[in-house]
């Protein structure tokens, strides 16, 4: 049910981790799980639609992330959490509740749709929201009893960067699932506007999330895949 490509990168960060307990919420289907449980990981499935899920040999606990998670402190090494957050009313208590069950030095995976992209940025121009976001007009699709709409949070890599270091998790390693070039020549015309020397004022740590804002990644990149560890 995630974007191409995004779990294939989710893996290869996992690869240098050793086996250890993961949480993967929300889960869909399970496609990520079943690739977890190949290498070698305990996993534990959450689902605000546990109908969905299709491993059978799996059980998948139903749960809102918007609520607390049902799991007690220090419960897992890892939890990875897959296009989740932009679903959610509130992103710093999904933060907290994951920096709640992780133990010390535990791993956290993110993703994230990538609003600042340019192609993203464009859309907001012309649309007025950014891409993978919509009107926010209520749609026929019952979850948990009530009205649902797909993404709430649009979250922007400088606002998930607050939000992490605000919980003492410190990012290891920014990804994206692929860097999308379809007009390359208008692309470049854009980055032309860019500023991207350092503003008068900048402190060196301002420079270096400047620097990043105007890397490849956050300006092609479609979808963020973030991994911190707990401080």
């Amino acid at each position: 049910m995630a974007v191409p490509r995004v779990h294939e990168m989710v893996i290869r960060l996992l690869r240098c981790e050793p086996p250890g307990k993961v949480l993967d919420v929300p889960s869909g289907e399970g496609a990520l799980a079943l690739e977890l449980l190949a290498l070698g990981h305990e996993v534990v499935c959450g689902d605000i639609e546990p109908s969905l899920f299709k491993l059978t040999d799996l059980p998948c606990h139903s749960l809102d992330l918007n609520k607390e998670l049902p799991f007690p402190e220090e419960s897992f090494d890892i939890v990875v959490c897959v296009e989740g957050i932009e679903h959610i009313e509130n992103p710093h208590h999904l933060v907290r509740e994951v920096r709640r069950v992780l133990r010390p030095g535990g791993m956290l995976i993110l993703t994230t749709p990538n609003i600042l992209s340019l192609k993203s940025r464009m859309h907001h121009l012309r649309l007025g929201y950014p891409i993978h976001f919509d009107l926010m007009v209520r749609r026929e699709q019952a979850v948990g009893g009530g009205w649902t709409i797909k993404h709430l949070n649009p979250i922007s890599y400088l606002e998930l960067r607050y939000i992490l270091e605000e919980h003492r998790f410190r990012i290891t390693d920014l990804e994206v699932n692929k860097l999308e070039r379809k007009h390359p020549l208008f692309y470049r015309l854009l980055e032309r506007f860019i500023v991207k020397e350092q503003l008068r004022g900048d402190t060196p740590e301002e420079k270096s999330v400047r620097d990043l804002l105007n890397s490849r990644k956050l300006l092609f990149g479609e979808i963020l895949i973030v991994k911190a560890q707990k401080a």
